[in-house]
């Protein structure tokens, strides 16, 4: 295995500390390098914790929850889900900065070490990989149809032209991905603080077809609960249950795709644990007063909502923030946040390339998948715009997709 040589530290422990990572990989196969470079600055690491990995699974799968649960089923599914997430993350963010190191942080290489069991942590690592190299093509199709909400050209045009540029994007240097995330997240984070605005203007009543204020009528009619199933209680509870499965999808590998940056990451010791502490903030922003946003300006039983959801649309005209101002009689905005909804759709397609092939490239090293994929850009100190990236995982990745 690589050896691992570390600066000294310039200042005493506890203060900042500058630890980057120098791998000496010769022994892993002759002339070939299997470093990566830690090209992520702070800046990078926080956005991506606020904003990464949130795609349509909030801003469109929201409606689907929304639909099955009711308003106040989907808050509940959104905070069961947002603790459980909240706790992973810390438990992660923990002990990944205790060993920030390239093919020690991902999460095949923590099972293996706090579970002494390779066959487990080869089970835990491939299992991650196909749900990132499966979500991945995913977000980047659904980016393609979101973009149908203006034009009539062929989804194919649009895969393909997002299809490329993500490849493209997955091998520069990691600072450029970061610097993509970072303008995206910010655009998104703006995007729901100003959807949780426009909210309160429609829940005051200030909207242009409002008639008084709209407070939660729609939690009074058609009702707080939606009855899935069965009837009654019981009923109820099913649509809790359910809301909570589809709800998932907007959480989904969140926790890892901040902590697969330690290794690529400048200082991870000390922005590692800023990212996971401000990762809360997250949860309550965007899911918890999102989904809030949602049963206020929506009905759980719209009927533009129910026919998206009965003709089976994944684009902009499933999304429940875009039906709510369409129903409201704002103009424009609803191209502003379909808008969003294309970048992040596409930034976190992009994620999950980026953590697919992160986590391939550690198994890779470990010897538990084909040397190959362990493979990076040998050119590290030659080519400052692509450097220290894996050649081989981004392509395999995106391969699900066909």
């Amino acid at each position: 295995m690589s050896s691992i040589d570390y600066k000294e530290p310039t200042k005493e422990v506890g203060e900042h500390i500058n630890l980057e990572v120098v791998s000496s990989s010769d022994d892993f196969v002759s002339g070939q390098k299997t470093d990566v470079h830690r090209g992520l600055k702070s800046r990078h690491v926080q956005l991506i914790a606020l904003g990464g990995a949130i795609g349509t699974g909030l801003f469109v799968g929201s409606g689907g929850a929304l639909a099955v649960a009711g308003p106040a089923g989907i808050l509940i599914a959104y905070l069961l889900i947002s603790f459980f997430v909240w706790t992973i993350m810390n438990q992660l963010g923990e002990m990944v900065t205790y060993i920030p190191e390239a093919g020690k942080s991902t999460m095949y290489a923590l099972c293996e070490r706090y579970s002494g069991s390779k066959s487990l942590a080869f089970a835990a690592g491939m299992n991650l990989y196909y749900a990132q190299a499966l979500i991945a093509p995913a977000e980047i199709t659904a980016a393609a149809f979101v973009i149908q909400y203006w034009s009539d050209l062929n989804v194919a045009i649009w895969i393909t032209i997002l299809y490329f540029s993500t490849v493209i994007l997955n091998f520069l240097a990691v600072k450029f991905f970061g610097e993509v995330e970072f303008w995206i997240a910010s655009i998104k984070i703006f995007c729901i603080v100003g959807l949780i605005i426009v909210g309160i203007v429609i829940f005051f009543g200030g909207a242009p077809d409002s008639n008084g204020v709209l407070g939660f009528h729609f939690w009074k009619h058609p009702g707080a609960f939606v009855e899935h199933l069965t009837g009654g209680s019981a009923g109820r509870f099913c649509g809790i249950l359910t809301g909570i499965i589809k709800s998932a999808f907007a959480f989904i590998l969140a926790p890892e795709l901040v902590t697969c940056c330690a290794a690529e990451s400048v200082n991870p010791r000390v922005n590692l644990p800023k990212a996971t502490d401000r990762f809360i903030y997250r949860l309550l922003f965007f899911y918890i007063f999102g989904v809030i946003v949602i049963g206020v300006i929506v009905a759980s039983n719209d009927g533009r909502l129910m026919n998206a959801i009965a003709n089976g649309s994944s684009g902009a005209a499933a999304s429940p923030f875009v039906i709510g101002i369409q129903n409201a009689g704002i103009k424009v905005l609803n191209h502003i946040v379909n808008a969003c909804i294309l970048t992040s759709a596409y930034s976190c397609g992009n994620s999950f390339v980026f953590a697919g092939s992160r986590t391939l490239h550690s198994m890779a090293i470990a010897g538990q998948v084909p040397k190959i994929f362990g493979y990076t850009n040998k050119y590290v100190h030659q080519l400052k715009f692509s450097h220290g990236y894996p050649i081989f995982p981004p392509f395999l990745v995106l391969s699900h997709g066909f």
